[in-house]
């Protein structure tokens, strides 16, 4: 099953493909959040993260399909999606809420075996 990447232009979750992080102001503060995730990843999972800046992804799970998207509820229940990182190392998504891939608990990782779909922000 080969992953598809692409950047769409179409209107989508939030209203635009334009980067985002859920209730962070546009701009340099948006880029400080960002960034102080993308650290805490790195130091503390020892993470090596593309730059890609991932808006959302479909994979399969238990024979369903599942999407993930930065703004939407994870699907498996723990929190909004903040950010969506690749580890490139590992071959794994890994998909930071509110309740994971901050502070002391780890982000839910999706195997990119997995993955279907991904769609990357269109202004990352």
């Amino acid at each position: 099953m080969g992953i598809t990447r692409q950047k769409v232009s179409s209107r989508f979750w939030n209203g635009s493909m334009d980067f985002f992080i859920p209730g962070v102001a546009p701009g340099q503060e948006c880029e400080r959040v960002y960034a102080a995730f993308k650290s805490h990843l790195i130091r503390k999972f020892r993470s090596e993260l593309s730059t890609r800046r991932i808006q959302s992804f479909q994979y399969v799970q238990n024979e369903a399909v599942h999407t993930t998207a930065v703004g939407l509820e994870e699907p498996g229940g723990r929190g909004t999606v903040l950010t969506i990182f690749f580890d490139a190392t590992r071959s794994l998504y890994l998909v930071c809420t509110q309740y994971r891939g901050a502070g002391k608990h780890a982000p839910i990782t999706v195997a990119e075996r997995s993955v279907q779909n991904a769609i990357d922000f269109e202004n990352a």
